[in-house]
């Protein structure tokens, strides 16, 4: 079943065209970037290589590693079909740089931008995603579900900032729907699209880049796609890794959507009751800057007045917000640890650290706010 907007449906699978107007199936680039990533990104580039698809490359783009992903990608190559290049830059250019640069270096119309951490879980899904973009010409983005946890791989730290922020989420066996926002992670692109709107704004380092290119190219009367069919395996490295390292990725988030939200304003907020999955998401990141005003302002209120209304507002404030978290969390621990009493702790573990990154996030979209008008890159 397919699920869009009433303003603008798009087409059945059966009934949309499956190539370019040309009958040509389109050459695909696909462009990895790559960061400290020796440990993950040969199942990545394994997966690229491993579809069933006429006509594709592969681009790798070594963004200044400091670990072992240069030799790690050039022994893998050696092995490897002629389809397959690797760059590397002498220092760390921020991931929209990069991207960026992938674009000038390939050549298919169709641009596959797979991340390091991310392996596709089935051999034609660069063909299906082909039919999904060429569906219709206002399709832009095909995005699938890569909320799937690598077993195994995925440790506590992992499992509940993913499952916090819906990288890891529920999701039907098939069907495709029309939605707001996509990561880029693995996502197959129209290149015209993305340069149309000015490819990835190098403003952006390390996030914040995919939403306003999401925000840019809804702008236009593009469509983002997400078929569930499209399955791939998400796997977490680097900062995802550890409670502190998730903490300084949400105050980086906070800081790069700054920018997003001066550019675009209430445009964010258009469509966002297509899907639960879009709501979900974007329900959360709204609701954390005014979680914590509310908080901070009943604790200042309270110390100015003396008056235990406010304290008791304040743990009130904090007893739902925590409930909010567990909630959250657990549904989704539970499928991927399997076991109830152990979501459970998790679940409550997790809690108090949703809470904590209400902060983290805050206080990152305080100080983008302040580098957006000092012209900063965020």
């Amino acid at each position: 079943m397919t699920s869009t907007s009433d303003e603008n449906p798009i087409p059945s699978p059966s009934a949309a065209p499956t190539v370019p107007p040309d009958g040509a199936p389109p050459h695909v680039s696909v462009v990895v970037p790559v960061y400290n990533g020796a440990r993950e990104v040969v199942q990545a580039l394994t997966s690229a290589l491993a579809q069933e698809y006429p006509s594709f490359d592969v681009l790798v783009i070594d963004d200044g590693s400091r670990d072992d992903s240069g030799a790690t990608i050039e022994r893998f190559l050696k092995d490897q079909p002629r389809v397959v290049r690797l760059i590397r830059h002498d220092g760390n250019w921020g991931l929209s740089r990069t991207l960026n640069h992938g674009l000038r270096e390939t050549t298919g119309p169709a641009v596959l931008i797979l991340h390091q951490d991310i392996s596709l879980a089935q051999s034609d899904w660069m063909a299906r995603a082909v039919r999904d973009l060429y569906r219709d010409p206002r399709v832009a983005v095909v995005t699938g579900n890569y909320g799937l946890p690598a077993a195994g791989e995925v440790g506590f730290a992992q499992r509940v900032f993913g499952v916090m922020r819906r990288q890891f989420h529920a999701s039907p066996d098939h069907g495709v729907e029309s939605v707001t926002f996509s990561e880029f992670k693995c996502d197959l692109v129209r290149r015209a699209a993305i340069e149309a709107v000015g490819s990835f704004p190098e403003r952006f380092r390390i996030a914040g880049e995919d939403l306003w290119v999401a925000c840019a190219l809804r702008a236009r009367g593009s469509e983002i796609l997400k078929d569930y069919a499209l399955r791939s395996v998400q796997r977490f490295s680097g900062p995802a890794t550890s409670v502190s390292g998730n903490l300084r990725k949400e105050f980086t988030f906070g800081k790069a959507i700054a920018g997003t939200l001066i550019r675009f304003r209430t445009a964010l907020a258009r469509g966002l009751q297509r899907t639960p999955y879009s709501r979900s998401r974007s329900w959360n990141r709204a609701s954390q800057p005014f979680v914590v005003l509310a908080l901070i302002v009943s604790l200042i209120l309270g110390a100015l007045t003396g008056n235990l209304l406010f304290p008791a507002i304040f743990l009130g404030l904090l007893v739902v917000r925590l409930v909010y978290y567990g909630v959250r969390l657990y549904p989704g621990l539970r499928r991927i640890v399997g076991h109830a009493g152990r979501a459970l702790a998790e679940s409550a573990v997790g809690a108090p650290l949703g809470v904590v990154t209400d902060f983290a996030y805050t206080a990152g979209l305080g100080a983008g706010v302040v580098g957006w008008a000092l012209g900063r890159k965020l």
